[in-house]
């Protein structure tokens, strides 16, 4: 990685002098013109009610020395705290989700988590049984359009840090396999961000309670086992969990952006092909997975073959498996499954 920045730093700034690791170059700076920096400052002060000590910190790119400096500053009582982009990459390439160490990464917390999301949404039934279902279109668009962004800006550092990859040598075969991707700091960091955005997504069903809604079996299946899959991948040291993880995200993207509009009662055509493209991403992810677990299991459970746990494999395949059957039932009904005219209708003699 370091040496694709050294590149990236190169050739950047084309100039001559030699560039090192240490340069503050961010690796995505070579897809971008020159002339989007610098970019504004954003400033904020606040003073203590008191005249004690106050607060000012800012965030921005700005050039410093014939090069680029990304750095976060926060100044408290005269100290400065500066993070430069070569410190970051660094920082979240080291960074490594730990069993047992990092936080909530215990079972309890994922089986808690799914015991309150269901405790949750029955009493919100209960609650609402007697009640009028509440109109909050605002609040539902607002909702649906901070997880739309929120998934398009992992879904785009899973995707291009999974490009840099490729692109720095690993092949398909490495990217499914490989221990040297799952150990990849910032793939560690996206899954566990990840796992928590499962947690934010239970919302969806909690305003589907609030406004009497129906809540399918599938929806609240799916909420609850995706959490639990996030975590298991990650527990199990699964290599090819990017696949069902990239996916997922760019058709959350569309998804979500499908949700807010219809909270402004704007009609999207392309509905049905969301569908469709969520039953192929389960094939893809089947599929993928079951490449992993095969290449695992002809090279004798041989982990340097093929990194992961036979555990991980079934947890992956047997839940993925149940959402595909799930999806491709809710979309013969939906769309597929005329409805049924009733014998009054069937007696009605046809127009002539």
């Amino acid at each position: 990685m370091y040496d694709q920045q050294i590149a990236v730093c190169q050739h950047v700034w084309g100039d001559a002098r030699p560039c090192s690791i240490n340069d503050p170059v961010p690796f995505f700076r070579a897809t971008l013109p020159r002339s989007l920096f610098p970019l504004p400052r954003l400033r904020r002060s606040r003073r203590h009610p008191a005249g004690g000590p106050y607060v000012k910190a800012h965030f921005g790119i700005a050039p410093h020395r014939n090069r680029v400096k990304m750095a976060g500053v926060a100044n408290f009582a005269g100290k400065d705290l500066t993070i430069t982009a070569s410190e970051w990459l660094r920082w979240s390439h080291e960074w490594r989700f730990q069993p047992g160490v990092t936080p909530f990464c215990h079972w309890g917390y994922q089986v808690g988590a799914v015991a309150m999301y269901f405790l949750i949404t029955h009493s919100l039934r209960r609650t609402m049984a007697t009640r009028k279902p509440l109109e909050i279109p605002r609040f539902l668009f607002l909702h649906n359009t901070t997880l739309c962004c929120a998934s398009l800006v992992l879904a785009i550092w899973l995707t291009y840090t999974l490009i840099s990859r490729y692109v720095g040598g690993l092949t398909f075969h490495d990217l499914v396999c490989s221990r040297a991707i799952y150990e990849d700091g910032h793939l560690h960091l996206i899954y566990y961000i990840n796992m928590f955005f499962k947690v934010w997504e239970f919302m969806d069903t909690f305003l589907l309670a609030v406004r009497k809604k129906p809540i399918p079996f599938l929806h609240a299946y799916h909420h609850a086992a995706t959490l639990y899959l996030t975590w298991a991948q990650m527990v199990e040291h699964s290599g090819c969990q990017w696949v069902p993880i990239v996916i997922n995200l760019w058709v959350h993207v569309f998804m979500y952006y499908y949700y807010a509009m219809s909270a402004l009662r704007i009609r999207v055509w392309w509905k049905k092909y969301l569908t469709k493209i969520q039953i192929t991403q389960f094939i893809v992810d089947i599929t993928i997975v079951a490449y992993a677990y095969g290449t695992f299991i002809k090279s004798g459970f041989d982990e340097n073959v093929c990194y992961g746990t036979t555990r991980g494999a079934l947890i992956g395949l047997g839940i993925l498996t149940s959402y595909l059957i799930l999806f491709i039932q809710f979309y013969v009904s939906t769309y597929l499954r005329k409805p049924r005219s009733s014998p009054v209708e069937q007696e009605k003699p046809k127009a002539q």
